[in-house]
């Protein structure tokens, strides 16, 4: 059975033209440069102190306490999964500032998400072209 390939693709079935997408893409990369800009120069939040207090215990524990420990809501009070927390105690134990190691991942998680997003968006409107 042969398959009917739309006329318009990605972006193009968006309407967009090329002046307007690189207005976009010049809008996501000012954004992420102002989300990864002076990360350890706000004064850290109360859940950022936890989860870093929580992610700096960790770099002294040994396996498999290291990864259970983000876990424990009666060891730290709070019980999250470990994945944020192994990252950040291995930023930490290459010598980042815990407070930024944190910060750092979200702000890539942030970078990563945008034009993740946007190809979302340009496979939606791909689809109902």
């Amino acid at each position: 059975m042969s398959r009917i390939v739309p006329a318009c693709s990605g972006w193009r079935a968006l309407g967009l033209s090329r002046v307007t997408l690189g207005c976009l893409l010049l809008v996501m990369v000012l954004g992420d440069a102002l989300r990864l800009a002076e990360l350890g120069n706000w004064p850290a939040f109360v859940d950022e102190d936890m989860y870093t207090t929580v992610a700096v215990e960790m770099t002294h524990l040994g396996w498999p306490d290291f990864i259970l420990h983000s876990t424990d809501a009666s060891a730290t009070g709070i019980a999250k999964t470990p994945l944020l927390f192994v990252g950040q105690a291995a930023l930490i134990d290459l010598g980042l500032d815990p407070l930024v190691a944190g910060r750092l991942l979200s702000a890539l998680r942030g970078v990563l998400a945008i034009p993740s997003s946007s190809c979302s968006v340009a496979g939606l409107a791909e689809a109902t072209c």
